[in-house]
């Protein structure tokens, strides 16, 4: 296999492409730059090797390197191993497509991993530009405007204005709902509004507040613009989970918050941030804490199976324990 070393006339046209990817047959082979995002070494059922982890080539994809007796510099396993804990890494990469279980993903055969200014790309190259962040951002000042007190909407505002570039760029997820870039503002956006059908209950309206519910739909996630780089989990992101740095953010900015809506406002705030992971993570203590679980669910739920029946295309998919078609 020829290896590719000067790429100076290497440009966008040269970038794997997703879509590309999706539509061809597993064993074919493809070649091109990808970013890998995340990587690691995991044991195989043989007692061997192989890394997983994920690349960005207009949407994420997952990747697989088996493990060989080729320990040389050049073996995309060993090259790989000696670089697992770099993210955001331009390679040109060889690989097989695999279409197995209802997931596509790439066996990387060899690759070269792409030095500094050597190739004139970018990693906002490599991410797929599914949404609109200000379109997002207008979409959920509108609703809180709809919804919110004057008070509750100046405070976040103020809240958000120094992180909003964060805000509405970083992913949701690592490799879940909305992992992609401003997935975390489509995502809290879309909460946000499901939120819409409590007013349909009577008793609990009388228990939580507009402002509550969506300000806290809001502000639910806001731990991940810290937890998160550009959908890799941060330095930071390796030890706290962004319920803590989402506490940690209320707990910094709790003059600001208390003034504007009260003690116990900004106390029902940190229960929802903390909470909202329902029985996975800390339990819910507040209604709203478990309503705003309940929605936040939904959405995951939602968009991942439409992400799935997207790339089905038709196809019978495997959702969880369902066969859907």
């Amino acid at each position: 296999m020829d290896r590719i070393y000067d790429m100076s006339s290497y440009g966008k046209e040269s970038i794997l492409s997703k879509e590309k990817v999706m539509g061809m047959q597993s064993g074919e082979t493809v070649r091109g730059f990808a970013l890998v995002q995340n990587a690691q070494i995991l044991p195989t059922k043989n007692g061997s090797k192989y890394i997983a982890g994920n690349i960005q080539i207009g949407g994420q994809m997952p990747f697989k390197i088996w493990s060989s007796s080729d320990d040389s510099d050049v073996d995309p396993f060993t090259l790989m191993s000696k670089n697992i804990d770099v993210k955001n890494m331009i390679c040109y990469i060889f690989a097989k497509i695999d279409k197995f279980g209802g997931t596509t993903s790439l066996v990387i055969s060899d690759m070269v991993i792409v030095e500094d200014g050597s190739v004139n790309l970018s990693m906002s190259d490599f991410y797929e530009d599914v949404y609109d962040a200000n379109k997002w951002w207008d979409a959920l000042i509108s609703l809180l405007k709809k919804n919110c007190s004057e008070p509750a909407l100046n405070m976040f505002i103020k809240l958000i204005n120094p992180v909003k570039d964060k805000f509405i760029t970083e992913f949701a997820a690592v490799k879940h709902h909305d992992s992609c870039k401003s997935g975390l503002i489509a995502h809290t956006t879309k909460v946000t509004k499901m939120a819409s059908v409590i007013k349909m209950y009577p008793q609990i309206s009388k228990r939580v507040s507009p402002d509550l519910l969506f300000i806290g739909c809001a502000l639910h996630d806001i731990g991940k613009i810290f937890e998160y780089s550009n959908g890799t989990i941060s330095n930071g992101g390796m030890v706290l989970s962004h319920h803590t740095y989402g506490v940690l953010f209320l707990v910094e900015n709790k003059k600001l918050i208390v003034n504007a809506m009260g003690e116990e406002f900004f106390n029902y705030l940190l229960s929802i941030v903390e909470q909202h992971h329902g029985q996975y993570e800390e339990k819910p203590r507040t209604v709203i804490a478990y309503l705003i679980h309940k929605v936040d669910e939904l959405d995951s739920t939602l968009t991942t199976l439409d992400k799935m029946l997207g790339e089905a295309n038709g196809a019978q998919i495997q959702f969880f324990e369902f066969k859907l078609i």
